[in-house]
C-alpha cells in the first residue's frame, strides 16, 4: 500500500465516522509510539534496577555474620603481637634508647600478667628514670615507636630544685606479648 492510498483511505473513514473517530485513531498511535519509545525504556531500567538489587542480595548473603568477623579480627590481632619470647630483646631496646637519648634508668621492676582465656601476655615495666625532660620525651617516643605493642601507662614527674632541669620520673610501661 502506498502512502496516497493510505490517506485517500483515512480520507475515506473520516468522512464516514467523523471527527471523533479521527481523534481516536490519532490516540491510538500516539499511545503506540509512546510504548515503544518511553515505556520500553522503563522496562530496561526496571530489570536493570532488579539485577543490581539481586546482586546486593547475594553479596549481602555471602558477608560474613558479626562472630565471623570478630574471630577474623581478634586472630589479625594475635599473628600482629610478637612472640614471648622476643620480650629481652624488646627491655634491651628500650635500654638502648634511654642510653642513646641520655636517660639514666635505674633499676626496673618486670611482672608477668597473664590473661585469662585469651592468647596474650602483658609485661609490665616500672622503671624510675632520670633526666631533662626533652630527653625524657625524645626517649619515650624512640621507644613507643619502635614497638606497637608497646603502651605508656602512666608517666609521674618530680623534681628536687626548681632551678634544675632535670627530673625524676616513674614510667610505668605494659609489652604485649602473644603466649607461646
Amino acid at each position: 500500500m502506498k502512502l496516497q492510498h493510505v490517506w485517500v483511505y483515512l480520507r475515506y473513514l473520516y468522512s464516514q465516522h467523523g471527527w471523533m473517530a479521527f481523534a481516536g485513531l490519532v490516540l491510538l498511535v500516539g499511545s503506540l509510539l509512546i510504548d515503544q519509545i518511553w515505556v520500553t525504556d522503563m522496562d530496561m531500567r526496571s530489570a536493570q534496577i532488579m539485577d543490581e538489587l539481586a546482586a546486593q542480595r547475594l553479596k549481602q548473603a555471602k558477608k560474613t555474620s558479626p562472630e565471623d568477623e570478630k574471630n577474623q579480627r581478634l586472630a589479625a590481632l594475635y599473628s600482629a603481637l610478637p612472640d614471648s619470647s622476643t620480650t629481652l630483646d624488646a627491655i634491651a631496646m628500650i635500654n638502648r634508647a634511654a642510653r642513646d637519648h641520655q636517660v639514666h634508668l635505674a633499676t626496673g621492676e618486670y611482672r608477668l600478667v597473664r590473661t585469662a582465656n585469651t592468647g596474650l601476655m602483658r609485661y609490665q615495666l616500672n622503671f624510675p628514670a632520670h633526666a631533662d625532660y626533652k630527653s625524657l620525651r625524645q626517649w619515650l617516643a624512640a621507644s613507643l615507636n619502635a614497638m606497637p605493642t608497646l603502651a605508656l601507662d602512666d608517666l609521674s614527674f618530680k623534681r628536687e630544685d626548681a632551678g634544675t632541669n632535670q627530673l625524676d620520673s616513674r614510667v610505668r610501661m605494659t609489652l604485649y606479648v602473644r603466649t607461646p
